[in-house]
């Protein structure tokens, strides 16, 4: 839960820090609500990509035996849970940058980014 809340804080942040950018888009003629996506796509690749080192770093340490006295276990049910809060962090993700700038207008992000 903590990593959740960390990682949604963290994405709060690097939206809002990126939102000069996404007002660029806009004034470039991109659909202000299309910028939201750029934010989803952005979560989505970085879960897979954390899921797929993590998954494939543990395999390699079962495999030359680094782990074997650890609890670290590379099963079913792990694996099932890292893909449900793996799920969860995308859908916070997705829903997020949309409440943010759907909040925000374009003129007033071009006021404040002078």
């Amino acid at each position: 839960m903590l990593v959740l809340i960390t990682g949604m804080c963290n994405f709060a942040i690097s939206v809002k820090k990126h939102m000069r950018d996404y007002t660029i888009f806009s004034v470039c003629g991109m659909p202000w609500n299309k910028s939201a996506y750029i934010c989803v796509i952005k979560a989505t690749l970085m879960c897979l990509i954390a899921f797929v080192v993590s998954i494939v770093g543990i395999w390699i340490m079962l495999k030359k035996d680094i782990i074997k006295d650890t609890t670290i276990e590379l099963g079913f049910l792990p694996v099932v849970s890292c893909v449900i809060v793996g799920g969860l962090y995308i859908l916070l993700s997705s829903i997020m940058p949309f409440a943010l700038i759907n909040g925000t207008s374009l003129n007033s992000e071009l006021k404040s980014n002078i």
